[in-house]
């Protein structure tokens, strides 16, 4: 084949590839799909990037920080509006600039790159500014193949959603390049560190990217300084200036670094080997080697039904590319060795394995670097550095090979049809999750009505909806209505999240002044969305319409917009407070439906302001009155939840957090409200413990190979189910599907000496379903005695202990699953065991250690649940236990108890957690000296002598006006304050981040949610409210800036030096 047709079929393609793309993005239409969607109108839009603190959507503040990468693509766009753009092309162009300037910056550097090793290999080393007219057709080949694969394969495919994680599919190949080049030129020359160190400025924002370089510099260093023929001048000059390019590199990052290490940022969800387990449940080592470990499609999902026996065979394609480019550059060992090193710690480091649990969980939970743990919950995001190799691999060993055409062609076949395979799954996703579609104009009216009040506050809008029903693609919830608020909207944190799921259920309603506790949390528009199309949520519209606090302003098919009219503003002055120990149930007490919301706050008892000057009126629980004086040894308070890394799923075995306020990933109200329990309080922001009737499994015992205490299920009532040996094959039946549960139960079986169960089996039930498992125990009259639920973990296997109640006969096994009438399903259960374990269990127990000062006597006190489903709990601190009975027929709630009194423990000392029986639940420990105790009782007489006394509440309050300055800076003036003390409230979500500026003191929280600051005396004047991390992140500009400005001068003065010395030659 002549070259000018190569060249014509390689133009040919990738113009057909970006025509194609554009065929697919830019029809008319906004692109709707969880992390990809951004605001209707993108004017505004950079607020999000240029300051620290702006509305965030849960994400961390080092997700954010992408300034110059925002500006490269919001300028493109803007230069693009002279032709009639609209808002909607914003994302559509970004995806598109994200996947072409991928491609683009692949086909440009391994192009470089190829040449590079060319002119190597001839022995000669081309020179960086050598200009070359001819293009050489199997470097370009090897370059184009590799590109397309780069952003086809199925890792790309999956990250679209995150844009490569944020353009690192950039970065990569630019590292890779720069730092090869650089260490293995014959000439040393640091403009190539410069070069690079600048270019990662833009597309190094974020820690994963960060990582992702420093894994490849370090790879490419090992290889290079492991060199024998590299004299040792050489590695240490180079070794220098890698240092030298550090400290550039950081100095140019400053201006998002420093912000992010001030403030501490995370993302808004707890952090758990539970969530990370369910992230990691498809990435096995084979799918990590097919690049197929993305948590959230399923393997099958990559294949096309006709075509899967081929598909499977191709994954495996570019992982041998990379064995066979290996066993090419065996001779230039260097090459060899760098994609070796990279492909194996890629795979390592991208795998959910034992071996890589224990040096993430260790990173995660227990290193001196855990702050920064979250960065590693996605194993999959590693698959860009194998995503890179196998591309790498495909550029070499088509180059490598081209003159041997009897490998080439065929390698260039198997290559195109790996492409071919890839670009099904890409098609289908594209089509799927990027296709525009057409939002309801009335989210436009409603944001510009709202866009048109000129004052400062919140918006509210709810529920949250995933799957609106004029969508095609699902939402996670809140980030839709989030993100096109014209106003900052509430629903950014999982805790005001749950505040208004409790506001807004049909059970508490009715009971709450809901003007007033919106108003609470600045809340002026409460905008009800009614486009879900899959969860219904009652006549909630029409209950509101009952709200006297509110007025209906608008209303349409989908949206209702309500005004708050008891908002009184972003900013207030509060010189009252009532202490309630109630939790959110206060806001129906008579004490907090009639407060003054300009002069009065709620202060929970356990998530207080520590406020201390203003008079306080008492309304608490009659016997539990110590809530009300406990939090001042708030210090000393010490929280199980710190000690634990398991998520509570439902299932018994061990403690596992949980958190009353149900941030994200942390979520109780589901399993509570399973048993029973209607738990609204708080959890001092540390969570709980939560421990389930059952046993953990103790030492001694491995698989199943004592055949004697094996139980074998049979089915008899159910013939379309078949055993063979261990594994259950379900053929659907239609009687199976006639009621909500499909449940097919097992015959019952013997458990008369039996106190426990191992159950184990792995399944194929879709989790869509719901699919769950319970144990029915039976007495001797086959009365149930208990019902055990087992739900199955991440990977949708079962491991779990059943405890077999006292005096149970019987026992027999169900499987639940949703029926689905339309569509009757199979499903497989395989490695099925039923196994006595009696002898081999024990109660579950957590373990930790913690700094105890008790230097004579002591006493013990523990916020435990106690409900109708409690039993005994135990606590061992040093030699001594303690235990309690948390069984309560009253009224479920976490209350503060005595378990009894401790002696002369000091120092680190071990603490033990224990669930007899029952179902516990754990906030807090506290170990009082006698002094401290007697401090304490005092407290308590002082506040049930003063239940009843009510402070003189006055309805003079000052006049405040409000003014945003930007997202991180409001000011505010304050007229007929007349010296007063008070607490001056700020109602943004709660973070310690937020300063009054004048005052030293942080932020504290006030009615639950919001900021506030406690003033002796306030006084007429101006005041301004600032997020100080925006500080760092001005200084860090600054240094940025200086940083680039003195190596862009650098780099000119050398040209020009470089030119003189050049032109000085020629006139010799």
């Amino acid at each position: 084949m002549r070259k000018s047709y190569f060249y014509a079929l390689i133009s040919f393609i990738l113009l057909g590839f970006l025509i194609y793309l554009s065929s697919i993005l830019f029809p008319e239409g906004y692109i709707y799909h969880t992390d990809v969607t951004e605001s209707l109108t993108v004017t505004e839009l950079y607020k999000r990037y240029i300051y620290t603190y702006s509305n965030d959507i849960g994400e961390s503040l080092a997700e954010t920080a992408r300034i110059p990468l925002f500006y490269f693509i919001y300028g493109t766009y803007k230069l693009l509006t002279v032709t009639g753009l609209d808002d909607s092309f914003y994302v559509k162009l970004k995806i598109y600039l994200l996947i072409s300037s991928t491609l683009g910056t692949y086909i440009l550097v391994a192009y470089k790159l190829l040449e590079f090793i060319k002119h190597k290999n001839d022995g000669h080393e081309q020179d960086s500014h050598g200009k070359h007219v001819k293009i050489d057709l199997p470097v370009l080949i090897g370059a184009v193949m590799g590109g397309l694969y780069y952003v086809l394969n199925y890792w790309a495919t999956n990250r679209i959603v995150h844009f490569y994680l944020f353009f690192s599919s950039v970065s990569v190949p630019i590292t890779f390049y720069f730092l090869y080049t650089y260490l293995f030129s014959v000439k040393t020359g640091i403009k190539k560190l410069i070069f690079l160190a600048i270019l990662l400025s833009v597309f190094s924002p974020t820690p994963h990217t960060v990582l992702f370089e420093a894994l490849i510099i370090s790879v490419i260093y090992i290889a290079f300084i492991s060199r024998r023929y590299i004299d040792k001048s050489i590695k240490v000059t180079r070794t220098m200036q890698l240092l030298l390019f550090g400290v550039f590199y950081i100095l140019l990052n400053t201006y998002w670094i420093l912000p992010y290490l001030v403030s501490l940022s995370v993302p808004d969800a707890i952090l758990s080997e539970t969530i990370v387990n369910l992230i990691g449940r498809y990435a096995t080592l084979n799918n990590s080697i097919r690049l197929m470990g993305y948590w959230l499609v399923h393997p099958k999902e990559y294949y096309l039904e006709q075509f899967r026996t081929i598909q499977f065979i191709l994954s495996y394609v570019p992982p041998l590319l990379s064995l066979t480019a290996i066993y090419l550059l065996r001779k230039k060992h260097h090459l060899s060795l760098i994609i070796m090193l990279l492909l194996v710690s890629g795979i390592l480091l991208a795998t959910a394995s034992s071996f890589t649990n224990t040096f993430y969980f260790y990173i995660m939970f227990n290193s001196p670097l855990k702050m920064f743990g979250w960065v590693f919950r996605e194993y999959d995001k590693f698959g860009l550095i194998i995503s890179f190799v196998y591309s790498l691999s495909i550029s070499l060993v088509l180059y490598l090979t081209y003159k041997k055409k009897l490998i080439f062609f065929p390698t260039l076949a198997l290559i195109a049809a790996v492409l071919v395979s890839n670009a099904y799954f890409f098609n289908k996703e594209l089509v799927k999750r990027y296709s525009p579609e057409i939002i309801p104009e009335e989210f436009r009216v409603v944001t510009e009505m709202i866009k048109q009040d000129p004052e400062e506050f919140n918006v509210a809008w709810y529920p949250g909806v995933p799957n609106p029903f004029w969508a095609k693609n699902e939402d996670v919830r809140y980030t839709f209505s989030n993100l096109i608020s014209s106003k900052p909207a509430v629903t950014t944190h999982s805790s005001i999240i749950n505040y208004l799921n409790y506001l807004m259920d049909n059970g508490n309603i009715h009971y709450i002044n809901v003007g007033k506790a919106l108003d609470s949390v600045g809340v002026k528009y409460l905008v009800i969305r009614k486009d879900e199309s899959v969860f219904d949520n009652f006549d909630l519209e029409g209950n509101l319409d009952l709200q006297t606090s509110l007025q209906k302003l608008s209303e349409t098919g989908l949206l209702t917009v309500y005004l708050n009219k008891e908002y009184t503003g972003l900013v207030n002055f509060y010189r009252y407070k009532i202490s309630t120990n109630y939790g959110l149930e206060a806001l129906k007490n008579p004490k907090e439906l009639s407060l003054n919301p300009r002069t009065t706050f709620i202060d929970y008892t356990d998530k207080p302001s520590e406020t201390k000057l203003i008079p306080v009126s008492y309304d608490l629980s009659p016997n539990n009155t110590i809530d009300g004086v406990i939090d001042r040894f708030e210090n000393k308070f010490i929280f199980p939840f710190r000690h634990t890394t398991k998520k509570d799923d439902g299932n018994a075995g061990y403690w596992k957090l949980g958190s009353l306020e149900d941030l994200n990933h942390a979520e109780t109200k589901f399993f509570f409200s399973n048993l029973g329990l209607d738990i609204n309080q708080f959890d001092y922001k540390e969570g709980v413990v939560v421990a389930r009737d059952g046993w953990r499994k103790t030492g001694g015992i491995s698989g199943f190979n004592n055949v004697d205490k094996d139980i074998f299920l049979t089915f008899s009532k159910h013939p379309n189910m078949i055993n063979e040996d261990r594994n259950y094959y379900y053929l659907s039946d239609p009687e199976d599907f006639k009621y909500y549960w499909n449940i097919i139960r097992s015959d019952k079986f013997d458990v008369a000496k039996t106190k426990a169960l191992e159950i184990t089996l792995g399944s194929n039930i879709d989790p869509a379903l719901v699919p769950h498992y319970k144990v029915y125990t039976y007495d001797e009259s086959e009365n149930v005695t208990g019902t055990v639920f087992i739900y199955p973990n991440e990977r949708n296997n079962i491991d779990g202990i059943v405890k077999i109640p006292e005096g149970s006969k019987y026992a027999d096994f169900s499987i639940w699953s949703l029926s689905d009438q339309q569509l009757n399903y199979d499903y497989d259960l395989y490695d099925v065991a039923v196994r006595d374990i009696s002898e081999h269990v024990a109660a579950p127990s957590l373990s930790f250690k913690q700094d105890v000062q008790c230097d004579r006597e002591c006493y013990v006190l523990a916020r435990v649940l106690v409900s109708k489903i409690g039993g005994r709990m135990g606590l061992r601190i040093g030699q001594t236990t303690f235990e309690y009975n948390t069984g309560e027929t009253e009224k479920d709630r976490f209350k503060w108890v005595e378990l009894g009194k401790l002696n002369n423990v000091n120092g680190g000392t071990e603490f033990e957690l224990i669930n007899y029986t029952g179902f516990n639940a754990v906030n807090a420990l506290l170990i009082l000296e006698t002094s401290e105790y007697s401090q304490l009782l005092g407290g308590v007489r002082t506040v049930n002598s003063g239940m009843d006394r009510e402070p003189d509440f006055t309805r003079i309050y000052p006049d405040i006006t409000v003014k945003q300055i930007n997202p991180t800076r409001y000011e505010f003036n304050v007229r007929g304050a007349g010296a007063a003390t008070g607490v001056v409230s700020f109602a943004k979500p709660f973070n310690k981040n937020w300063e009054l500026v004048g005052l030293e003191q942080e932020p504290v929280v006030i009615n639950g949610y919001v900021n506030g600051w406690e003033i002796p005396e306030l006084t007429d004047g101006d005041y301004v409210i600032e997020y100080k991390p925006q500080r760092y992140f001005y200084f860090g500009s600054i240094v940025s800036l200086l940083t680039l400005g003195g190596l862009v001068f650098y780099l000119i003065e050398a040209k020009l030096v470089r030119v003189s010395v050049r032109r000085s030659k020629s006139h010799g």
